[in-house]
């Protein structure tokens, strides 16, 4: 009977795996379940929005990466039917050297044209002594400015997880940000750091994933984890229900407006779980 009551478990589960994606469309690239409306080209994803490349070209196993015009290279870590995406961005750099001399600079940006960053997920970091980060961008259709001041002046006054403005600052950022650049400036060119932190460091991290540490002062690495909501469209649950384009295709799913951005979102119903945005791809728990 136990045996039997497995198998039984195990079908509904790879039932349930087999409804994440359109019939005859790659599943996965790498170890990332690419899941519809996103699809491994344009044949399989809901439209050029959730449109992912698999880039297998190099040694490494293969890498997703969004299809987006102004974000184009950047590996995705995972893809949630909830309405999230966790991909890697570039981390802004400004280093010098003994002498007081810059070496090294490197301005991160994006431009993003559909999807927006998570506004409770992540939150925008500075790291080093000598450190003023600013952080320009659009949101809501509205220039926007923010940014913070991480000053120290040796390693002992730093303590590792604290984020308060000794080592490390933080800032929250804005609902609607999807386009923005990370400038970093210094006040003495670390040169009274320099021994201890030669750098400074700003960018748009996970909350989950980051945790500051001192040894972040000698170096950090060059991309981090961020999280960005994805929602269908530009129209609102009212409005999306209207047109045959509707993405809530299951019987037993519900719809929901996104509360970052414009657009609406899936949900199996109550009792069902799979996927909402395939017909027949909601099933009973």
């Amino acid at each position: 009977m136990l045996h039997v009551l497995a198998i039984t478990a195990l079908f509904l589960a790879i039932t349930v795996e087999c409804q994440v994606i359109r019939p005859d469309c790659q599943e996965k690239c790498g170890d990332v379940t690419i899941p519809y409306p996103f699809g491994i080209g344009k044949s399989c994803a809901l439209d050029d929005d959730f449109v992912i490349l698999c880039n297998d070209t190099g040694p490494d196993p293969p890498k997703p990466v969004l299809y987006d015009r102004g974000d184009p290279s950047r590996e995705i870590k995972d893809i949630s039917l909830n309405g999230t995406l966790i991909k890697y961005n570039d981390v802004a750099t400004d280093c010098y050297t003994r002498g007081g001399k810059s070496n090294q600079r490197y301005t991160a940006r994006s431009l993003l044209h559909k999807f927006f960053y998570s506004t409770t997920r992540n939150n925008f970091v500075a790291v080093g002594c000598d450190t003023d980060a600013r952080l320009t961008g659009s949101a809501r259709n509205q220039r926007y400015v923010s940014g913070c001041m991480s000053i120290c002046y040796s390693k002992s006054s730093v303590t590792n997880g604290s984020c308060s403005g000794i080592g490390c600052c933080q800032a929250s950022i804005p609902k609607q940000l999807s386009q923005f650049k990370v400038d970093l400036q210094s006040f003495e060119n670390h040169s009274q750091v320099w021994h201890f932190n030669p750098c400074g460091y700003a960018l748009i991290v996970d909350k989950h994933y980051f945790n500051f540490s001192t040894e972040f002062l000698q170096k950090m690495p060059q991309t981090v984890p961020t999280v960005l909501d994805w929602a269908i469209g530009y129209q609102n649950c009212t409005e999306a229900r209207k047109n045959t384009s509707y993405a809530c295709r299951d019987q037993h799913s519900q719809c929901q407006d996104s509360d970052n951005g414009p657009g609406y979102r899936c949900f199996c119903s109550p009792g069902y779980k799979g996927n909402p945005y395939i017909t027949g791809g909601c099933e009973g728990m």
